[in-house]
């Protein structure tokens, strides 16, 4: 298997990536599922003109909104390296936000999944303490993973500062 070297913008000269995640897509799925039930509400009214009009322009501004989410769910992440946490968040198509984390930082952190859908559908709540502040994810796609990924770098990292 050919291993393909990851590298991101502003990433140090001695960073190593470890792990790029986002929020699970189910989130997307109340926006997917109200554009189809306006959808077949517009069929349903094709009959009636004027409504039907008034839906076809409905159903064009929620496919629009749902289009926009999509992008900003899309390029919204998380990063993870050897030496820090890098959130980047997307608010709208002209505004996004950077934090880092860096790992020695860190104070805790925490996972959670919470009933069925968590489960069937692998994703959690993470929460990371830090001195430099706090970071909440939810609905994090392979959440314990992440979980296991930083506590496994934050033991490298306590390993290293011990020698």
């Amino acid at each position: 298997m050919i291993e393909i070297e990851k590298t991101f913008e502003g990433q140090r000269v001695d960073e190593q990536f470890e792990k790029l995640f986002r929020r699970s897509f189910i989130i997307m799925v109340k926006f997917y599922l109200i554009v189809i039930v306006f959808a077949i509400l517009t069929y349903f009214l094709a009959k009636i003109k004027v409504l039907f009009y008034i839906m076809l322009i409905v159903d064009l501004i929620l496919l629009l909104f749902t289009i926009n989410k999509t992008i900003m769910w899309y390029y919204s992440y998380f990063i993870i390296t050897n030496q820090r946490i890098r959130c980047i968040q997307r608010n709208g198509l002209f505004n996004q936000s950077i934090v880092d984390i860096s790992l020695d930082t860190i104070s805790s952190i925490q996972y959670q999944e919470r009933g069925l859908g968590s489960v069937l559908f692998n994703y959690g709540n993470l929460s990371i303490n830090s001195s430099s502040g706090d970071l909440f994810v939810s609905r994090a796609k392979d959440a314990r993973q992440i979980y296991d990924l930083i506590q496994n770098l934050l033991n490298t990292e306590s390993d290293y500062n011990e020698e």
